[in-house]
């Protein structure tokens, strides 16, 4: 019944949802470094503060959990990373988008929703996100598609999708890349970034495991 920031992330290679994982730790301190900054926020802008959620998706991202020797693991998890996404993923993140785009049906009375989403992917899990929302993003982009009587912004997934250092080719990400650059009609002054693919030059694994696994 209230507005919230949902934060989604799914973790890469060698990672997992055990509760001892450094991403969990990791991603708790995101959490709670976005709380005090909505804190602060509402205050200067006057307005209730919107509550923080996390929600972790793990997948298996080691096949062997012995050091060193998982590296030869590289292929199988890879190609497990993009099945997971075009399998369950797709559903739990459409889930997601739902609740949160569900408030602005509970009360009419009530101001538009203000709240967010995010879905954060993270090497493998980048290949993760990126295979559960390519045909969803592709559909929603094609409706931005120039002579198409749309007036409203481009749409995306949720508020936000950003792949860091993302573990997959680039010729699976062209495709789109093109539909949203070329074959789109003009965007809007007031549109934001819909997907951001974000890759560290001293990533050590986008920048030498993957290209030596390839």
């Amino acid at each position: 019944t209230e507005d919230v920031i949902l934060l989604t992330f799914v973790h890469g290679w060698h990672h997992s949802a055990k509760p001892e994982d450094n991403n969990i730790s990791k991603f708790r301190q995101l959490l709670e470094q976005v709380s005090a900054t909505e804190s602060q926020d509402s205050i200067s802008q006057g307005r209730k503060a919107r509550a923080i959620l996390g929600v972790f998706i793990g997948w298996r991202g080691d096949s062997i959990s012995v050091e060193y020797l998982n590296t030869i693991t590289f292929w199988d998890r890879k190609n497990t990373a993009h099945e997971v996404g075009r399998q369950g993923v797709t559903q739990a993140l459409l889930k997601l988008e739902e609740l949160v785009n569900v408030r602005n049906v509970i009360d009419d009375s009530n101001p538009a929703s203000t709240s967010r989403l995010v879905v954060i992917g993270h090497s493998f899990g980048g290949a993760v996100v990126f295979s559960s929302l390519q045909k969803v993003l592709t559909d929603r982009f094609i409706d931005s598609r120039k002579n198409k009587n749309y007036q409203d912004i481009a749409g995306g997934f949720g508020d936000l999708v950003l792949l860091m250092n993302p573990a997959f080719e680039a010729l699976r990400f062209a495709p789109l890349f093109h539909l949203s650059q070329e074959s789109c009609r003009g965007y809007l002054t007031d549109q934001l970034p819909k997907l951001a693919v974000l890759t560290s030059e001293t990533d050590y694994a986008t920048g030498i495991a993957f290209p030596l696994g390839r």
